[in-house]
């Protein structure tokens, strides 16, 4: 991917996960890098609160009913609101590391809750790929396509030319 972070800071205002805090201290408990990090810096916040510091997180809210999964929102409080910098960046988490992608394609829906994202850059880089990639085979079946008719007409030609050649 070739975006890069402009700290707009809305993957931590409101952190939106489906894992309640028992479980990020279990993953602790186990020593889990994520579970470890979460567990100390990771605290609730309530649904309205989330909201309030990110408008976009009605998105992801929609979607986990619809799912019928429960979500769960934090704050970080290694997140300084006020530079929208990390003051653990060294050493955040796989979950932190890993956003938005997490290793796999960019998706418009992972960024919906994250309007001002750069990584929205990633999305359209992506998008037009695909469709370049789309282009590219339209385009090959209609040199296909033309090519075929060509050789049918040359074909019909030969043939329309030995049907003349054989009354003479």
């Amino acid at each position: 991917m070739a975006a890069t972070c402009s700290r707009c800071g809305l993957c931590c205002r409101a952190i939106g996960i489906r894992q309640p805090k028992r479980e990020l201290r279990s993953l602790a408990r186990q020593g889990d890098a994520n579970g470890r990090f979460t567990a100390r810096h990771w605290h609730r916040i309530s649904r309205a609160e989330a909201l309030r510091r990110n408008p976009g997180m009605a998105y992801r809210i929609e979607s986990a009913r619809a799912s019928s999964l429960p979500l769960y929102f934090y704050e970080c409080d290694a997140f300084d609101a006020a530079t929208n910098l990390c003051t653990a960046h060294a050493d955040r988490p796989p979950v932190c590391r890993g956003f938005p992608w997490y290793g796999r394609a960019p998706e418009v829906a992972w960024l919906l809750p994250f309007k001002e994202c750069s990584f929205w850059e990633d999305v359209r880089e992506r998008q037009l790929g695909l469709l370049a990639q789309q282009l590219a085979a339209l385009a090959s079946r209609r040199a296909l396509s033309e090519r075929l008719a060509d050789l049918r007409a040359r074909r019909f030609a030969r043939t329309l030319h030995r049907g003349v050649a054989s009354r003479d």
